[in-house]
């Protein structure tokens, strides 16, 4: 077999090799590589498969969108009955908060699919409204008389006169169509429609309402009569089931519409084109689009039956993005454009279309609603003509949605529309028979969406990254041009000095023959035998092809100088100068190998010292603060002030099971209902920074709405009987302040509730919990009018509302639905000292609780609750403290254990929410009064909320054992009922917990009030409460992208420190090895060289010393 030769390289041809490699490698990458990464990233960043971070924002938005009402009042409405041009007066815009969900979720696999209910609910903001409050009243057509008749006109223009006289009739025969409502109630809260009439004509026209009353937008209260608003229907219901694209297989599919309402077109228009899904659902557009804006984008908005094309209309930048803005138009134009043709009353006759700008949405949604921009914007000019008061603007009547072209995401949307009734003159119906031609504009409304900074800086970091994989090709395409280029000029190089080759000669005299010839050595040839034994550095000379002298050459370091000293150092390891041997002097002050070894692994040692006491530490505390901070415009400010994500509340209600018994005596015996489940919103309102002392003040709003889908089948509308909370209320409230007055106040209950055989009441859930049950106080008596007086003076604290004259509701947590917190919070911002985050310093203007009578149960001792400073001692150490304003209390929580939670360590900490007064003295503050405590366990709120409410942990979980004895259906459980929170210590985030409480009221028999005089004495449990907090997954992703951060920086710190140790060690080893071992070897040699020469009497020559050794000289001559 023929021997293999290795090829040897070259340095130039080695540069060139390491050039090619890197140009192919940036190809490669460049070409297969990024494409294939960036592609998969961005599947796994946009798609919306389940579990993906995308799913969980697409299938429940985590901030609020802004939903704007602008109402027309028409000024002139007496005019217009008589045939003058109506004349519009915009109010507005009436804010609500927009929180949009998909219900119901179903993943299909095998077409990569999932359909859904889509569900939003409204909320008004008073704040973004202001100085504007909903309860403006406007002039505004009677909608069910000018919508009936429209409808009649289309479908039965012969019946004008009969549905006209209905009309009249129901509407009990007003003097115009025009009317005076409420902003409210046109939108939500809604108008009464009283169909009971007893004429042929109007019975007939109310007996259609009643077959399709929900699909006119009605709500039926009692029979024959309902409630009229524009957006209530839509509040809180369910969409028809939406099936769309997932993306996980084919990107450009996500979010495509491919079923509404179980049909796989509209349905409506008697046209394939116009009856197609053509687009996305709306929420989210496919990525990689063109960044010219050359790409148009299709949406469907399925509750207009219809499609729309985007197409750009200029570039934008939002929160440091750059955008490409997109828009289009709602109107038709099926006069001169076949498309539209479709939308027409009679698609094959272009004259029942339409004019320019306007779109009739008749067909679809069964209303005489016909849709245009925001003031005709883009319509045609006679629309604006026959109505007074327009102005269209692009600028504020445009739709706008800002598109991130990479990603496809909107960053910031305006989606404006206005809907508009026609008025007509009709002879036959007096209310209309003078009327103008008009398209008369109703409202209009402006959906805008803001993505929040912290999905905003999500992009960002997502644009970076793959910044930085272009950084990385181009650094790679370039450093191989660069080698490249360097292998080319090294290669002309050598061919120059092949050409060029110098004859270099060492001129060599001995010292025992002075006045012999020099001997000239060629370099090129140059070996150890053909140099003599011995030299006299004083004949040492050098000659070249080059003209410059040897010691500038020695000086300056040329080529040819350290080719001469190269071997020099490696030939003659002493030279002879006046008889005795003189080693070579070493005067180069640069660093051998070793020693540059060591001095780096000082450095090393010293900086990694450094980063770990100095650097890291200062790092941290800036990236720390600026991410646990509260100042305005950073990212946690922005989640603190409006939660990205909802809480889990469930309600338990305890149904009792054998009222009359109780009554009789008895013990009480609960049965648990529930969970009944309500998203909890977030919302820090009013806020006010205070540069002086470092703090924010805000106002709390908490928003609920009821989850169907995770109740599990309970709907709210189930029935239990409970204590009736007024009378229990009332009752207890006496017997502390003012038991001589029971008898009177036996007497008002009587009264009020039209003497009740029993304070138990049998109600729905939702009526206890928000809707409210009905407290009558139209009483004559005086013991009723004594009490139905004191409610009239403090229904709102009592947490009444008045629907009606002396008519109130009461619920359990109405109140606290959508309403702001009565007292203002004031916490620390954490700039100066992020410690102190969230720490409460004031509440409603008070520098303490002010209620309990006592210092330390006075103090707020804690956060808000919703923020918590970083740094928690790993072993617990620190104590977990919140204040409740609800409860008037600081709530100290201890931990119990280590914990984890997706992958999170975590340090778990709990509490009671009870009190201990026997064995902690503290907790004396809180008894009712100084001798009288109760058991381990309950915790009176009366002198907080003023109600005789006390607070437990659920089932009575580590309360005495003796509450358990008076009442039968509890059964504690510690996994059930502890409170939990789960902190990761470093962030000082709750990433998950469980709050848990329950409500209680006394019960004990009271002599001078029959419905309670044989009650037996219990602690009755009412309902109980669990608030769950899980942080969403991409929160925690931020979270784990900041331990990861910290992580690596603590392998460097100490990679750094045992590199340099490592280093330190492996050099001084090395150095101590050379000298005092190598070193040791050639003076031994030239020592051994010198006796000889000194016995033989011979100063002539030098025995060569062996070439291992002298080979391993590493230092350089001094040659004068």
């Amino acid at each position: 077999m023929p021997k293999m030769h290795k090829i040897k390289l070259t340095r130039s041809q080695k540069f060139g090799v390491y050039g090619l490699s890197l140009l192919l490698l940036s190809i490669v990458f460049g070409a297969i590589m990024l494409p294939s990464l960036k592609y998969y990233m961005m599947r796994w960043k946009v798609a919306i498969k389940l579990g993906w971070q995308m799913r969980y924002i697409w299938g429940k938005l985590p901030f609020s969108i802004d939903m704007k009402f602008y109402m027309f009042n028409l000024t002139n409405p007496d005019e217009v009955d008589n045939g003058a041009k109506p004349i519009m007066q915009e109010i507005g815009p009436y804010v609500y908060s927009e929180y949009a969900e998909k219900a119901f979720q179903e993943d299909h696999d095998e077409d990569d699919s999932v359909s859904y209910n889509a569900r939003s609910y409204f909320y008004f903001n008073p704040e973004k409204t202001a100085p504007l409050t909903g309860y403006e009243e406007i002039i505004v057509p009677n909608y069910v008389g000018l919508g009936t008749m429209n409808i009649v006109v289309k479908e039965r223009p012969g019946a004008t006169n009969i549905v006209g006289k209905a009309i009249d009739n129901i509407l009990r025969k007003p003097n115009s169509l025009f009317e005076k409502k409420r902003v409210k109630d046109i939108l939500f809260d809604g108008m009464p429609l009283d169909c009971t009439v007893k004429d042929f004509a109007g019975a007939a026209l109310c007996n259609e309402l009643k077959g399709q009353y929900k699909d006119f937008g009605l709500i039926l209260v009692e029979e024959n009569q309902y409630i009229l608003s524009l957006i209530g229907p839509r509040n809180g219901t369910d969409s028809p089931r939406m099936r769309v694209y997932r993306g996980v297989k084919n990107l450009s599919k996500l979010t495509e519409l491919i079923m509404y309402a179980d049909k796989t077109n509209m349905s409506v228009w008697e046209d394939d084109y116009c009856d197609k899904f053509r687009g996305t659902e709306a929420t989210l557009f496919r990525p990689f689009l063109n960044n010219k804006g050359k790409d148009d984008l299709d949406l469907v908005y399925s509750s207009l039956c219809r499609s729309f094309t985007l197409r750009a209309d200029g570039f934008g930048e939002w929160n440091g993005l750059k955008t490409i803005r997109y828009t289009t138009d709602l109107g038709t134009d099926g006069r001169t454009n076949p498309k539209d043709r479709c939308y027409c009353e009679d698609p094959k006759n272009p004259d029942t279309c339409m004019k320019k700008g306007a779109y009739d949405a008749y067909k679809c949604v069964r209303l005489p609603l016909i849709f245009t921009n925001p003031h005709f914007y883009l319509a045609d000019s006679s629309y604006l003509s026959q109505v007074d008061g327009l102005s269209p603007n692009k600028e504020k009547h445009m739709i706008s949605i800002e598109i991130d072209p990479f990603t496809g995401i909107p960053l910031h949307t305006h989606t404006r529309a206005q809907f508009n009734l026609n008025i007509f003159k009709i002879d036959k119906f007096r209310l209309m028979n003078k009327f103008p031609e008009a398209l008369l504009p109703i409202l209009w409304i402006e959906q805008e969406m803001q993505l929040p900074a912290f999905l905003t800086e999500e992009i960002k970091f997502f644009h970076q990254s793959f910044a930085f994989g272009l950084t990385v090709q181009y650094l790679l395409m370039f450093s191989g041009l660069l080698l490249c280029g360097f292998s080319g000029f090294l290669m002309f190089k050598e061919h120059r000095k092949k050409k060029m080759e110098m004859k270099t000669t060492i001129s060599v005299k001995s010292a025992s023959q002075p006045n012999s010839a020099d001997k000239k050595i060629n370099i090129n040839t140059l070996q150890p035998a053909t140099l003599p034994t011995s030299v006299d550095y004083t004949h040492l000379s050098y000659t070249s092809s080059m003209t410059m002298p040897f010691s500038e050459c020695i000086t300056l370091r040329s080529f040819d100088a350290m080719i001469f000293l190269k071997f020099i150092k490696r030939y003659l390891p002493a030279v002879i100068s006046n008889n005795s041997i003189k080693p070579y002097k070493f005067f180069d002050m640069s660093l051998t190998k070793n020693i540059k070894i060591g001095v780096a692994g000082f450095c090393m040692f010293v900086f990694g010292i450094l980063f770990q006491t100095a650097i890291l530490p200062a790092v941290l505390r800036v990236q720390v603060k600026r991410q646990i901070a509260l100042k305005d415009g950073w990212s946690m400010r922005e989640i603190w002030s409006d939660f990205p994500f909802s809480l889990e509340f469930c309600f338990y209600f305890f149904n009792v099971t054998n009222p009359d018994e109780i009554t009789n005596g008895e013990k009480p015996i609960v049965q648990e209902v529930g969970p009944f489940i309500y998203d909890k919103w977030h919302e820090k309102t009013n806020q006010k920074d205070h540069e002086e002392d470092d703090t924010v003040s805000y106002t709390l709003r908490t928003t609920y709405f009821f989850n169907s889908e995770k109740s599990k089948g309970l709907t709210g509308d189930e029935e239990v009987i409970v204590p009736h909370y007024f009378i229990l209320g009332l009752i207890l409230t006496v017997q502390r302040e003012n038991p001589s007055a029971m008898p009177i106040v036996g007497k008002a209950i009587d009264s009020i509730f039209k003497k009740p055989k029993t304070i138990f009441m049998k109600a729905k859930i939702r009526d206890i919990l928000f809707d409210g049950f009905v407290i009558d106080c139209n009483v004559q008596d005086f013991a009723g009018t004594a009490v139905c007086s004191e409610v009239a003076d403090n229904y709102e604290k009592l947490g009444l509302k008045l629907v009606g004259e002396k008519k109130y509701l009461m619920s359990l947590w109405g109140p606290l639905n959508g309403t702001d917190s009565k007292g203002r919070m004031r916490v620390q911002r954490g700039i100066k000292n992020f410690m102190n985050v969230g720490t409460v310093v004031e509440y409603d203007n008070k520098p303490n609780i002010s209620v309990w009578g006592d210092e330390y149960c006075d103090t707020f001792n804690g956060t808000d609750g919703t923020i918590f400073h970083p740094f928690f001692n790993k072993k617990g150490k620190d104590d977990l403290v919140a204040y409740n304003e609800l409860l008037c209390r600081g709530i100290s929580c201890h931990f119990v254990s280590k914990s984890k939670w997706k992958g999170f360590d975590t340090l778990r900490y709990t509490t009671d929410l009870g009190i201990d007064p026997e064995n902690n003295p503290r907790h004396k503050c809180y008894c009712p009064s100084v001798d009288s405590c109760y058991r381990k366990g309950p915790y009176d709120l009366y002198k907080c909320l003023r109600a005789p409410i006390l607070i437990t942990n659920p089932h009575f979980y580590l309360a005495d054992p003796y509450y358990l004895t008076l009442v039968d259906g509890l059964s504690p459980d510690m996994e059930k009922h502890m409170l939990i929170i789960d902190l990761e210590p470093f962030t000082g985030a709750p990433i998950h917990a469980h709050t848990r409480g329950q409500f209680n009221m006394f019960i004990n028999k009271t002599e001078k009030f029959k419905l309670m005089k044989k009650f037996p004495e219990a602690l009755l449990p009412l309902m109980w409460f669990d608030e769950i907090t899980i942080l969403p997954d991409f929160l925690l992703k931020i979270l784990r992208q900041g331990l990861l951060m910290y992580k690596i920086a603590k392998i460097y710190q100490y990679l750094m420190i045992f590199g340099g140790i490592v280093l330190c060690s492996y050099g001084g080893y090395k150095h101590y090895k050379l000298t005092h071992v190598e070193d040791t070897k050639i003076v031994g040699e030239l020592e051994k060289t010198d006796s000889i020469n000194e016995a033989d009497n011979d100063n002539t020559s030098i025995k060569k010393s062996k070439s291992t050794t002298i080979q391993k000289i590493a230092v350089l001559p001094n040659i004068n």
